[in-house]
């Protein structure tokens, strides 16, 4: 489990210095993985996730002669079938991607496999301080304020700036992001992660300020387009994935802090061929694959030897002004999950 201080010994520069080029190389278990053959069912969000996995690891996975089979759905459904099917001798899923919580939560409930890492010759070129026994982390990035220079006149410093009147009704947020949009509001007004209740309270107040909720990134980022939206909270990688797409937006720190996201791969207990999952997941640590994140999504490798370009690196460079890093304590925030979701879908999503 990564504890809340981890990130807070990284340097903020220096994150993403050693995946750059020029870094020297993390020694590999074993320079060659064995074929494995057969298929490899995926499970995963979709849209952009789902089609840059398509684009940077199913072409590896197809030098070794391994079909991938995606299975698209939101992280709460993906989840709940992951649970549910741990009884079952055979799971229909070899491969769940979910954000370091969503695994927290699979880990309390006994449905994931542990990481063996002597199937994965890329474990030392994982960054130490983001090893896990249960899931192999993937990409990283940290939550912000986005914006629409042209319509809001003033780069915003903190979460305050969703409540002003100047932007009642244009205040967006994607629905699977609630959870880390309420722990946003707790550092914000209670000023720990852990202040769910501050969290809500905040929610609340920025609901009734016109929150509109999308169900979808790509809805989400028509909106900031249309104009129909002007401000939100949202991780960096995002951000620069849009920019990169010509989306007029802007990104800001919020000086109360900013949480950190982990996004990784796990193994249920019960998938059907482990040994494919262990190639799928070998393979999205490559640096090639997550040089293909890193331009396309703007998140920082997982690894330390991603080699990428200098100025991929100094884009994806944390500020020397930014605010504390922090990462929730996932045990806590697995357990109280269901109860938020409940909340959430009470108050805010089902209630407008």
């Amino acid at each position: 489990m990564i504890k809340n201080t981890t990130f807070d010994r990284i340097s903020r520069r220096n994150f993403i210095a050693g995946a750059s080029a020029g870094a020297v190389a993390v020694p590999f278990a074993g320079q060659s993985f064995a074929q494995s053959g057969g298929s490899v069912t995926v499970g995963t969000w979709g849209g952009d996730y789902g089609r840059l996995l398509r684009e940077n690891v199913d072409p590896i996975m197809a030098d070794k002669a391994v079909r991938v089979v995606q299975d698209v759905g939101d992280s709460d459904t993906r989840m709940a079938k992951t649970i549910a099917q741990r009884i079952l001798p055979r799971g229909a899923v070899d491969v769940q991607c979910f954000d370091n919580v969503k695994a927290q939560a699979l880990r309390n409930a006994d449905a994931l496999l542990p990481i063996d890492p002597a199937k994965l010759p890329s474990w030392n070129a994982i960054r130490p301080e983001a090893r896990d026994p249960y899931i192999v982390p993937h990409i990283v990035s940290a939550q912000v304020i986005i914006y629409d220079p042209e319509q809001v006149d003033e780069p915003p410093t903190d979460l305050d700036a969703l409540l002003s009147p100047k932007y009642k009704g244009k205040v967006g947020a994607i629905i699977a992001n609630y959870y880390a949009f309420l722990m946003a509001g707790a550092l914000y007004r209670g000023g720990s992660l852990d202040d769910y209740e501050a969290g809500k309270s905040y929610l609340k107040d920025v609901n009734a300020n016109g929150l509109r909720l999308y169900a979808q990134p790509e809805a989400f980022t028509q909106a900031f387009k249309s104009k129909e939206i002007a401000i939100a909270v949202i991780w960096q990688a995002r951000s620069i994935m849009w920019q990169n797409a010509g989306v007029r937006i802007e990104s800001a720190w919020p000086k109360s802090g900013a949480m950190l996201y982990v996004s990784g791969l796990v193994i249920p207990k019960n998938a059907q061929n482990k040994d494919a999952a262990y190639a799928y997941i070998e393979a999205a640590l490559q640096p090639k694959a997550q040089q293909g994140f890193a331009e396309n999504m703007g998140y920082m490798p997982s690894i330390a030897n991603a080699n990428l370009p200098p100025n991929l690196a100094k884009r994806l460079e944390l500020p020397p002004d930014a605010p504390k890093l922090v990462s929730p304590d996932l045990d806590k925030l697995a357990r109280e999950l269901p109860a938020m979701s409940d909340w959430w879908k009470k108050n805010i999503e089902y209630k407008g």
